[in-house]
C-alpha cells in the first residue's frame, strides 16, 4: 500500500470519528433538551390535565331523592310524607359512546405534545448547527488571525530594517484589525447561541465544541420517505384522530336527541294510609340540543378540509427542504472544487518574501482564498439546517 493511499484512508478515518461523535454530541443535546426544556414540560402538564377533562363527563348523572314533610289542616286529616328516589339514563352513556369518544380524544393531547417536541426540537438543533458553524469559523478566523500577526510582526521588522514603508505596514495592520474584529464578531454569535441552548435547557449549560455536522444522509427514495412521515407526523395524525372523534360526535349528537328515561321509587304516607310503589319518567329534548348535530357536521367537514390542507403543506415544505439540502451540497462540493485549484498559501508566502507579488496582490489572494472557505462554511450549515426540517419530521 503506497503512503499516499495510507494517509488518505487514515484522514477517512479521523474525518468519520469526528463525524460520527459530532452526531453523538448533537443526539446527547437533543436528550438533554427533551428532558429539561421548561415549554415541554408545561405542555407535558397541560395533556396530562386535557386527559383528566376528556374523562369528566362520560358517566350518568347522580340520583336524585327528595322527603317532604306536610302538616295538614284541620289537624283531623293528620299529616302527609313523601320520599322519592330517582335516576335518570341516556343512550350515550348506557351504550358507551361517551365513553369511546373520550378514549379517542385522549389520544389528542399526545399528539399536541408530540408536535411541540418537534418545534423544540427543530429550534434546538438548528441553533446546535449553527453553533458547530460558529466553531468552526472561530477556528478558521483564528487561523487567519495568527497568520496577519506573523504578517505584521514581519513588515514592522522590514520597517525598522528600512526594507519596506509606512504604507505597506499600515496595511498588514489594517489587514489584521480586520481579522481581529472578524473574530471578535463571530464569538459573540458562538456566546449568544451557547445561551440560547442554555435557555432551551431549561437553564442548564450545554457542552458542543464540535467543528464537524453529523452525518445524516438524505432520504435515497423522497417519496417512500414522504409517506413514512406524512403517516406518522404528529400534526397529521391529531387532524386524523380529530376526524374520527367528529364523526363520533356526529353520531353523539344524534343519541342525544333521543328521550331520556327517569326511573325511581316513591312512597307516601298519610293518616292510615300508606303508598309506594315506581316512578317513571320520559324527557324530550326538543329544544336544548337543537342545531347540535348540524354543528359537529360543519366540524367534521372542517377538520377533513384541514387534514387535506396540513398534508399538502407538509409535502411541499419538506419537498423543499430536501431539494434544497440536495442543491447546497452540491455548491459546497464546487466551492470545494474551486478552493483546491487555488494556489497554496505556503506558495503565496514564498511569493511574497521573494517579492514576486505585491504586498496588496497577497491580500487580495489570501481574502479570495478566506471568502472561498467562508463560502464553503455557511453553505454547509444552510445544508444541515435544510436536513433538520427532514429530521425532525421522524421524531
Amino acid at each position: 500500500m503506497t503512503n499516499n493511499r495510507i494517509t488518505f484512508l487514515l484522514l477517512a478515518l479521523l474525518l468519520w470519528g469526528n463525524m460520527s461523535r459530532a452526531q453523538n454530541d448533537i443526539e446527547q443535546v437533543m436528550k438533554s433538551i427533551l428532558q429539561n426544556n421548561a415549554s415541554l414540560r408545561t405542555a407535558q402538564a397541560e395533556a396530562e390535565a386535557q386527559k383528566v377533562a376528556e374523562r369528566t363527563d362520560i358517566f350518568l348523572e347522580g340520583p336524585e331523592m327528595g322527603y317532604n314533610r306536610l302538616w295538614g289542616s284541620p289537624l283531623a286529616i293528620g299529616n302527609r310524607t313523601d320520599f322519592s328516589v330517582s335516576q335518570s339514563f341516556d343512550l350515550p352513556t348506557l351504550t358507551g359512546q361517551k365513553s369511546r369518544l373520550a378514549r379517542l380524544r385522549q389520544q389528542l393531547p399526545d399528539q399536541a405534545l408530540r408536535a411541540k417536541k418537534q418545534e423544540v426540537l427543530l429550534e434546538a438543533r438548528q441553533a446546535c448547527i449553527d453553533l458547530i458553524y460558529y466553531n468552526a469559523l472561530i477556528k478558521l478566523l483564528a487561523q487567519r488571525t495568527s497568520r496577519a500577526e506573523s504578517l505584521l510582526a514581519a513588515y514592522r521588522k522590514q520597517l525598522e530594517q528600512g526594507n519596506t514603508n509606512q504604507i505597506e505596514t499600515g496595511k498588514a495592520r489594517l489587514y489584521l484589525a480586520a481579522a481581529r474584529g472578524e473574530e471578535a464578531r463571530a464569538r459573540a454569535e458562538q456566546a449568544n447561541l451557547k445561551r440560547t441552548l442554555e435557555q432551551l435547557n431549561g437553564g442548564l449549560p450545554i457542552e458542543l465544541n464540535d467543528t464537524l455536522w453529523p452525518a445524516d444522509p438524505l432520504p435515497a427514495d423522497f417519496n417512500a420517505w414522504m409517506k413514512q412521515a406524512g403517516d406518522n407526523h404528529p400534526t397529521i395524525r391529531f387532524l386524523h384522530l380529530q376526524a374520527q372523534a367528529d364523526r363520533r360526535e356526529v353520531s353523539l349528537a344524534r343519541a342525544l336527541n333521543l328521550p331520556r328515561i327517569t326511573t325511581g321509587y316513591m312512597s307516601e304516607k298519610t293518616a292510615g294510609e300508606h303508598y309506594q310503589g315506581i316512578t317513571l319518567g320520559l324527557s324530550l329534548p326538543l329544544w336544548q340540543n337543537k342545531n347540535r348535530t348540524r354543528r359537529a357536521q360543519a366540524q367534521m367537514a372542517a377538520t377533513e378540509q384541514k387534514q387535506q390542507e396540513v398534508r399538502l403543506s407538509l409535502d411541499r415544505t419538506l419537498h423543499a427542504a430536501y431539494q434544497q439540502a440536495v442543491a447546497l451540497h452540491q455548491v459546497a462540493d464546487d466551492y470545494r472544487q474551486a478552493l483546491n485549484e487555488l494556489r497554496n498559501r505556503d506558495l503565496l508566502d514564498r511569493a511574497l518574501k521573494s517579492g514576486e507579488i505585491t504586498l496588496t496582490d497577497y491580500l487580495m489572494e489570501m481574502n479570495l482564498y478566506h471568502e472561498t472557505r467562508l463560502q464553503i462554511l455557511a453553505t454547509q450549515r444552510d445544508a444541515e439546517k435544510a436536513k433538520a426540517q427532514l429530521w425532525v419530521a421522524l421524531q
